[in-house]
């Protein structure tokens, strides 16, 4: 994920780095609700909604207000404050994050699928049910926004759709969370991954929903088969290696996730043009670098008793 915005931000879309990458795991933002499915445990409404509250919309928050405060900075020495915040509303209207920390999308939507989720599970629906039902309307969202080519309403605002999609993921991991190691299982997925990258590969960016190339439908199908494959690979490696790099990045995962396009827009936007380094490869090189140096750091930082609260994190204080 990072390495994909830093690509982005680097202007490198088109290089063989970001298309290899899409190519080799287009399913790489659905693993992550998948993968919350697999964990997902029942709540009352009650519950699920505070604690989501805490872990999830504290966080986003809290890092959409930081965010504000370094528009407003740069909007004041650059004399386009009032267009900075205008822009910063209209984004989070529509987009549900800002720009400059785009990032912070995942959390307000997986609050919004974690609810919707354990809502319908209260009332007895179950997993099948719910990802036979949300598969329906994300492909039928899809049809229909490409049959009116694009209508806004059915585009934005972002999280509306990409919630419906994500339910989906989050019904598949939930429901196959235990029988996708099973052998059986996994190789008729692999099969069936291979079968439809091979028929036709296909991509979304699930950020705003849209196709970028294929079919929506098996874009779905062959991301939760991605999923099981990946999910066995991992599984399989982690019987004979161990990962403290993965583990130290999965563990921290919520810093990362809502720190490092800060970095990122700094480097790229604010300082590198400044020092006239224009090329697009040392731009991304640098990014990272910073990155890797910077993000300990602040990970550090905001696992303080006192600041852990704004990554979901709660520790009680001493008086």
């Amino acid at each position: 994920m990072i390495l994909g915005h830093i690509a982005s931000a680097c202007n490198l879309k088109e290089s063989w780095f970001y298309i290899t990458g899409n190519h080799l795991l287009p399913f790489f933002m659905p693993w992550f609700f998948y993968k919350s499915g697999m964990l997902y445990k029942h709540k009352n409404a009650y519950e699920m909604l505070v604690g989501g509250g805490k872990k999830l919309l504290v966080p986003y928050a809290s890092f959409c207000l930081a965010t504000f405060i370094l528009v407003i900075i740069h909007g004041f020495f650059s004399n386009e404050l009032l267009m900075g915040i205008r822009d910063f509303g209209l984004q989070l209207l529509y987009k549900g994050a800002p720009d400059s920390n785009m990032a912070l999308w995942f959390l307000l939507t997986l609050f919004f699928v974690k609810n919707i989720y354990n809502c319908l599970f209260s009332y007895g629906a179950r997993s099948l049910l719910i990802f036979a039902v949300f598969l329906f309307f994300a492909t039928l969202i899809n049809y229909l926004r490409n049959v009116t080519q694009g209508f806004d309403v059915l585009s934005e605002p972002r999280y509306l759709y990409n919630t419906v999609t994500g339910v989906c993921f989050f019904a598949a991991g939930n429901y196959l969370k235990d029988i996708q190691f099973n052998k059986l299982i996994a190789c008729s997925m692999f099969a069936i991954h291979l079968l439809v990258i091979v028929i036709c590969f296909s991509f979304v960016d699930m950020y705003p929903n849209e196709l970028i190339e294929g079919s929506y439908l098996l874009w779905l199908l062959s991301s939760i088969t991605g999923c099981v494959i990946v999910n066995n690979i991992f599984k399989k490696m982690s019987e004979c290696f161990k990962f403290s790099l993965l583990n130290y990045i999965g563990i921290n995962s919520m810093t990362y996730l809502v720190v490092h396009m800060w970095i990122v827009y700094i480097t790229t936007v604010l300082i590198l043009p400044r020092l006239s380094i224009n090329n697009t490869y040392v731009s991304a090189l640098c990014s990272l670098l910073v990155l890797m140096v910077l993000m300990p750091f602040i990970n550090k930082v905001l696992h303080n008793k006192y600041l852990c609260w704004t990554i979901g994190e709660i520790q009680d204080v001493p008086n």
